[in-house]
């Protein structure tokens, strides 16, 4: 192995590394939990294959086994978290899974509606409503229908 080939490989690594801090991050984000954060991510590691996935499949992976997350497994918010992040996961959790989805990691409404099982409409619906509330405004969200009710994520 030439030194060139061990620099790529370093940076192949580290560049694995970001994406796996963004993926617990945004788990965390997701789930309001750290372990079910891990969890996700662990489940993201265990189907990623870097030989044939890029890294924002690894992304996408530990994304979408946070939202498939059961409900009844969510718990309270951790008191621990940083004060930043506080607003954040107060959000109800389709509000909060639009918004980190949408303007976090900058999915498209499209790609948001497929993981959250929800109309294009309903994600921009909820992704504004919860800007608005982390602007201090308290919007009522209008009733829209969902594509598909899935049992992971709880109703506003």
């Amino acid at each position: 192995m030439s030194i060139q080939d061990d620099s790529a490989a370093q940076q192949s690594c580290q560049d694995i590394e970001l994406v796996v801090r963004l993926a617990f991050r945004t788990s965390h984000l997701i789930t309001g939990s750290v372990p079910l954060a891990e969890k996700a991510v662990l489940n993201a590691l265990d189907r990623f294959d870097p030989d044939r996935d890029s890294q924002r499949t690894l992304l996408w992976y530990a994304v979408a086994a946070a939202i498939e997350q059961p409900a009844s497994e969510l718990p309270p918010r951790n008191s621990g978290d940083p004060v930043e992040l506080d607003a954040v996961l107060a959000l109800p959790d389709l509000l909060r899974c639009c918004f980190v989805l949408r303007f976090l990691i900058r999915y498209s409404p499209g790609a948001c509606a497929g993981l959250l099982h929800l109309s294009v409409d309903a994600v921009n619906e909820y992704s504004c409503v919860a800007v608005q509330r982390l602007a201090g405004l308290d919007p009522a969200v209008r009733t829209v229908s969902r594509r598909k009710r899935g049992d992971h994520l709880r109703r506003q």
